[in-house]
């Protein structure tokens, strides 16, 4: 299930019956911040998820995205405000063994 989201509402909301969704985009969320992101734990049958060109996005927001087992694409393409993009690579890459990352110029493929 592909689930799209109204990118001007003030913040995302997850309930405990989205827990079937696969695939969710919200690139462009102008709202989506760490609470928004912590959110995300509850889905744990997501597959793909888009945070590309999101304005508040740190690598302290990407944590809670330890807990998606089934997470296997992330694009986090556009998200200016890492402290060191290479560093934050290779943080998600810990985080999410499992998982292909998209960032700017480069796919980070993981192999553990």
């Amino acid at each position: 299930m592909t689930v799209p989201v109204d990118t001007n509402t003030p913040a995302v909301y997850v309930s405990v019956q989205a827990q079937s969704i696969l695939h969710l985009g919200l690139s462009q969320s102008s709202h989506l911040d760490e609470w928004g992101i912590s959110r995300l734990a509850m889905i744990p049958s997501l597959v793909s998820l888009d945070l590309s060109h999101n304005s508040y996005i740190t690598e302290r927001c990407l944590i809670p995205l330890q807990f998606l087992p089934n997470l296997q694409k992330l694009n986090i393409t556009g998200i200016k405000y890492f402290t060191d993009q290479p560093l934050a690579l290779t943080f998600l890459e810990e985080l999410l063994p499992n998982c292909v990352i998209t960032a700017d110029n480069d796919i980070l493929k993981t192999d553990h």
